[in-house]
């Protein structure tokens, strides 16, 4: 940010200041004009010590008001000794008329006193006034003592009038030298303006630029707190964003601190009234908060400027800068922290937009070479099979049981390709879930006995328990595939223990829940799982087998069934897979009856 033009001085300073030079002029005038009376004199003759003496006291007093005034002073001071001084001179010119000029010369050099001090020095009306009312009360004193030539009236009234134009001037001159100041002021304060609108946009601009300059994240949120410091002039700056459950806030990057701190708050996870208030202020949202606990105990900063990151209209993060304990903000540092927010939200967004892109381009490559494996493998099992049954060797009941494996693998992977095709038709938005009343104890029963059929290892056991006696609001066909989905890969991943399907009626919801011992999915991957194309562990999933669609069904299913779906797992004791759906109302038609048409 480029600092401030220095304060404008005062009107008061800047006359101050012009004196010096105006009473330098006059001076300079005084001397000219002494020494071309001096010559004059010696033209005509007039040789007196009085004379002289008269004219060397002025003299001195210039030298002295010179002196005097070499720098500026307060201005009332030097209004008052040049003043003075002024007024010993006009007193000089009234004494000099006494011993030598006479009355009419006299009121010409008073004339030209006043009315030069008028116009060359800046001290306005009230001083004018002093010199006038000496210059008069003098020159009325002296009177008796001069020479009076003939017709005296006329230089008299000019003297008057002399003295009345000469006030008019200083009050005309003074109020033109204070229009002019306002108009400068009010010119500096407008070029002081534009200043700091240029100094914030030019730091805007390029806090903007450099946001957009990079699209790696870790890189980016550096960057941020590195720019937040310098235009702000922060002490320290750190990022935030929210964590995966929405209940606290992680320092994801800093600046401003030796790297042993800033390695130590990293990972850091910060609660608080007040950064949950930001997610509900409006407009740019900055605010200026106390240093929370955490924060306060790494760095030396009392107080930070928090500005909310945004994806939409939601908060995702909140960036802070560091300084010192103040009550408000200034106008300026409120703009450069809402462009700074407003910014890093945009340049977050479309790093998390490269990341997705990324994400799908690799989740893509990945379902090409899963699918292509399981489409492969139950089709080099069939070619197998089929080069065993058309062997003459085999007897024939041997060939059915190779018959029924061809046959077990075909299913397989037909369901394999409808998987692929309920993505598609899902991805399109032309599935819509038909709800009718279902009756759950039979509905239970083929379940049962369709997922009874499932292969799994030795030594596991598919436990399936009673259904309690109520009627869902449901579409079957969804229900079941959610339910043979969970079922399914629960066998998979399950090599001993049990794989226990249940059902029970909690706050007028019936809730499904698949239980097994198998390895467990590790916390930071559940939020995962339930994504097209993921599983988790990669190296496990592998072995288990399975395209990584099932879950991504079963969620869409259940939400469009109404319902939800959650997951608990701890790795190598198993996970629990609960969905949780709503009851069909009291009244019981018959089962069958529609509830809700495709459309």
């Amino acid at each position: 940010m480029r600092k401030a033009h220095a304060p404008r001085p005062s009107f008061a300073e800047e006359m101050a200041e012009l004196l010096v030079g105006r009473v330098r002029l006059a001076a300079a005038i005084t001397v000219a004009g002494t020494i071309v009376f001096e010559v004059a004199d010696v033209v005509e003759g007039r040789i007196s010590v009085a004379l002289h003496a008269i004219k060397l006291v002025q003299l001195l007093f210039v030298v002295g008001l010179v002196w005097l005034l070499r720098r500026p002073v307060p201005r009332r001071l030097g209004i008052a000794i040049t003043v003075v001084s002024v007024c010993v001179i006009s007193l000089g010119a009234v004494g000099g008329g006494v011993v030598a000029y006479g009355a009419d010369t006299t009121s010409i050099l008073l004339t030209i006193i006043t009315m030069t001090a008028a116009t060359v020095l800046p001290w306005g009306l009230a001083a004018q006034a002093v010199l006038v009312a000496v210059s008069a009360a003098a020159m009325g004193f002296a009177s008796p003592w001069m020479e009076m030539p003939d017709g005296m009236i006329y230089p008299a009234v000019a003297l008057a009038l002399a003295f009345a134009v000469s006030l008019y001037s200083a009050w005309l001159f003074n109020s033109i030298r204070f229009e002019r100041w306002q108009a400068q002021s009010a010119l500096f304060r407008s070029e002081e303006r534009l200043a700091h609108e240029a100094a914030v946009s030019s730091a805007l601009a390029r806090v903007t630029r450099e946001m957009i300059a990079s699209l790696d994240q870790p890189v980016l949120l550096y960057r941020l707190c590195a720019l937040t410091m310098e235009v702000l002039d922060a002490r320290c700056s750190h990022t935030l964003l929210r964590n995966q459950h929405g209940d606290g806030w992680v320092v994801v990057s800093t600046c401003g601190h030796p790297a042993p701190v800033c390695d130590a708050m990293r990972g850091l996870v910060l609660e608080g009234d007040w950064l949950r208030r930001l997610s509900t202020r409006d407009a740019e949202g900055v605010t200026l908060a106390p240093a929370p606990p955490a924060l306060a105990a790494h760095c030396k900063s009392a107080s930070f400027i928090c500005m909310p990151l945004r994806r939409g209209g939601e908060v995702v993060g909140v960036h802070l800068a560091g300084s010192a304990e103040r009550s408000r903000l200034t106008r300026d540092e409120e703009r450069l922290a809402g462009g700074i927010a407003g910014a890093a939200s945009m340049a977050l967004a479309n790093a998390n937009v490269v990341a997705d892109l990324e994400r799908a381009s690799r989740l893509k490559s990945e379902f090409v070479s899963t699918v292509s494996h399981e489409i492969r493998t139950p089709l080099n099992v069939m070619l197998g099979f089929l080069e065993m049954v058309e062997d003459p060797e085999f007897e024939t009941a041997e060939r059915g049981e190779l018959t029924r494996r061809i046959r077990t693998v075909a299913h397989d992977l037909l369901d394999l390709v409808e998987s692929t095709l309920e993505i598609g038709r899902l991805e399109a938005g032309r599935d819509r879930a038909a709800l009718e009343r279902v009756d759950l104890p039979p509905f239970w029963r083929k379940l049962a006995e369709s997922c009874g059929r499932f292969p799994c290892r030795q030594g596991v056991t598919l436990e399936w328990g009673p259904p309690p006696d109520v009627t869902l609001a449901t579409e079957p066909k969804k229900l079941g595939i959610v339910v043979r989905n969970l079922v399914g890969n629960a066998l998979k991943f399950t090599e001993r223990g049990f794989v226990r399907v249940t059902a029970e009626v909690a706050d007028d919801r019936l809730l499904l829940r698949v239980a097994d011992t198998g390895i467990g999915i590790p916390f930071e991957e559940q939020g995962a799982v339930f994504e097209m194309f993921r599983q988790a562990n990669g190296h496990e999933s592998r072995r288990g087998g399975g395209s990584g669609f099932g879950l991504y069904i079963v969620r869409t299913f259940v939400a469009q069934l109404g319902g939800t779906v959650a997951l608990t797992s701890t790795p190598g004791a198993g996970s629990v897979f609960t969905v949780a759906l709503p009851l069909a109302a009291p009244a019981r038609p018959a089962p069958g009856t529609p509830l809700l048409s495709p459309s």
